[in-house]
């Protein structure tokens, strides 16, 4: 099994036309900024890590890392737009993120990638 660590978030709070119907403003406001928190990012982490860590044959996979170069949101890498809301990876920004891992997926279950056990 493998777990993916999470990567930074750049969530922006939307008011007005673009804020969902029935939005609570101040909610939307801290529920933006909790998950923005880089503390609360790696304290997440920190769990999932010793997850896999007490679970033989469970291993991380590192999207932080890849994501968040440097530790902080990026919209762009190598010039592909990959989470451009900070949250959701836009079309080709989901293309390059299986590029990026699809060697190292592989390498862990075999050639066939067993889709069926991912978590859509």
């Amino acid at each position: 099994m493998t777990i993916a660590n999470i990567p930074c978030y750049n969530r922006e709070t939307t008011t007005g036309a673009n804020a969902l119907p029935g939005t609570n403003p101040d909610e939307d406001a801290a529920a933006s900024k909790a998950q923005n928190s880089p503390e609360r990012q790696q304290a997440v982490n920190t769990v999932l890590e010793r997850v896999a860590g007490a679970h033989p044959r469970t291993t991380l996979l590192d999207m932080r890392s890849y994501l968040c170069p440097a530790g902080t949101y990026q919209a762009q890498l190598g010039g592909v737009t990959m989470r451009p809301d900070g949250i959701h990876f836009a079309e080709a920004g989901g293309r390059a993120w299986w590029q990026h891992f699809a060697t190292e997926l592989e390498s862990r279950f075999g050639p066939q990638l067993p889709v069926n056990s991912i978590s859509q």
